[in-house]
């Protein structure tokens, strides 16, 4: 038990010990004993047990090694009880934590795995485990352990809990972490984590009513959570509540002025299009995290959209600044700079993110694509059309691959289009359309493409289904600029 005595085998008092043995009725075998030299003397209790010869002086001498932040150290001693007794199941568990720590995760799972060999009941150990086998991608195994933790434990709601998380955001099996997270709510109704989560796989599952009840439910249970607010606001995001969203992430900045609540907040006044309010609250979140490159770029964006362009610069450069090695900053500023005409400057800046994009086909396309027309706008046609050429080339490649189908067949319209091949790139936009009926992008495109070509009927029913599909993205920007056009051709 928690603070009682470790024995060694002559029945000497050698520690305490520092957490239970038993995990709710299950015998883990676990003694976490804290030495005892570590209680009356601290400062001695680094390398001075007059040599131990048992295994549970180094298991416990591991342990306050550890707890002391001296891995190394630790691991020394685990090394040493189990050279004295491989049998001993705990000191596999601690070693394993160890290593974990030093981040030596396959080593930590061969040490948690012996522990379970010798102490199938460990289920902390097939916890740990789990944990481990999912950030290193093995999520089969990692749902095994969970499921095992489970059968060891099956009044322990966290352990659902685990599992759901595990099917909800790795296996993006969100019928399988209701079932989960609905398990753990009837074990334990009183935590509102379990409600959080279950709303957000309601929320993914388009569940409005279902996913805002959870949310408000662990608003009850947890009034001053803020996290709650953020998820129901999110949800109200989602489903174009923009009012709601804002009046939860209002509650959670009254109850904690976070950062991310602010960046919430600003994404919804963006989308009702009230950028002054959205551009204060990116103000206010950048004084909270002064070194968040991607919110320099948000708010670069919406000065952008305000017309304030030399502001959007300045935000892109100070986001440049921040993370030099993003091709996205490079290639958001080069836009700018096009827009003001400055077509030198955006062609060192897509040159830039030419260089830093990652070398496979589909990444470098806009670049390439924007370097063109800038090259195209000062005159350089040789240039320009050797950009477009390897724009081309890169999505041809890219349509090879079953995954980048779309957006290359899209993105290759888009240079059709501009070389004023319409007939080629409606071919191309038919086909991304056929593969993936809901690309919002696309249609547009294919209506500003049908209306070079004087068919405006088919223009119009493009841009007619690309609002439709940008209001359901919650892009107010270009769900009214659909509308716009539409209404342009009417």
């Amino acid at each position: 038990m928690s603070g009682g005595p470790v024995l060694n085998e002559e029945g000497l008092v050698i520690g305490i010990h520092g957490k239970g043995d038993k995990q709710e009725g299950i015998d883990t075998g676990r003694k976490l004993g804290i030495p005892i030299q570590f209680f009356l003397k601290p400062e001695t209790a680094k390398g001075n047990q007059s040599n131990p010869t048992d295994a549970n002086t180094y298991y416990s001498q591991g342990v306050a090694f550890s707890e002391q932040g001296d891995y190394h150290g630790a691991l020394a001693n685990f090394d040493q009880a189990i050279k004295l007794d491989p049998n001993y199941a705990e000191a596999y568990f601690g070693r394993g934590n160890t290593y974990d720590k030093l981040e030596e995760k396959q080593k930590a799972i061969a040490d948690y795995t012996q522990a379970i060999q010798l102490n199938p009941k460990d289920a902390e150990a097939c916890e740990t485990r789990a944990s481990i086998y999912l950030v290193l991608g093995e999520k089969q195994k990692a749902i095994a352990d969970f499921t095992q933790v489970i059968k060891l434990k099956p009044n322990h709601a966290q352990s659902y809990s685990q599992r759901g998380d595990a099917y909800s955001i790795f296996f993006q099996d969100n019928q399988k972490a209701i079932a989960d997270y609905t398990q753990a709510i009837q074990i334990d109704p009183k935590t509102a984590y379990y409600y959080s989560r279950r709303g957000d796989a309601y929320s993914k599952l388009g569940e409005k009513q279902k996913a805002i009840a959870d949310y408000t439910q662990a608003i009850q249970i947890q009034p001053q959570d803020i996290v709650a607010y953020w998820d129901r606001g999110k949800a109200y995001l989602r489903f174009g509540e923009n009012q709601k969203a804002i009046a939860d992430y209002t509650q959670a900045i009254q109850i904690e002025p976070k950062y991310y609540a602010y960046i919430n907040r600003a994404y919804a006044y963006s989308y009702l299009g009230e950028n002054q309010k959205a551009s204060a609250d990116y103000a206010q979140a950048l004084k909270l995290e002064p070194k968040d490159a991607l919110e320099y770029k948000n708010r670069g964006d919406i000065f952008s959209y305000l017309g304030e362009k030399q502001k959007a610069i300045a935000d892109y450069t100070q986001a440049i600044k921040l993370d030099p090695n993003s091709f996205e900053w490079y290639e958001t500023r080069g836009n700018t700079y096009s827009e003001l005409g400055e077509q030198q400057k955006a062609i060192a800046d897509y040159t830039q993110a030419i260089k830093l994009a990652p070398k496979f086909y589909s990444v470098a396309f806009s670049a390439y694509y924007k370097r063109g027309i800038a090259y195209s706008e000062l005159g350089k046609k040789e240039k320009a059309i050797q950009d477009f050429q390897k724009a081309i080339a890169n999505e041809t490649q890219a349509i090879q691959n079953p995954y980048a189908k779309v957006t290359a067949y899209s993105k290759r319209g888009l240079v059709y289009s501009y070389l004023g091949e319409k007939q080629k790139a409606i071919a191309d936009y038919n086909q991304a359309i056929k593969l993936d009926p809901t690309y919002s992008w696309v249609y547009y495109d294919r209506g500003v493409a049908y209306s070079d070509l004087g068919e405006k009927q088919k223009a119009i029913e493009d841009f007619q289904k690309a609002a439709e599909l940008f209001k359901e993205e919650l892009n107010q920007q270009w769900y009214q600029k659909s509308l716009n056009k539409m209404n342009e051709l009417q």
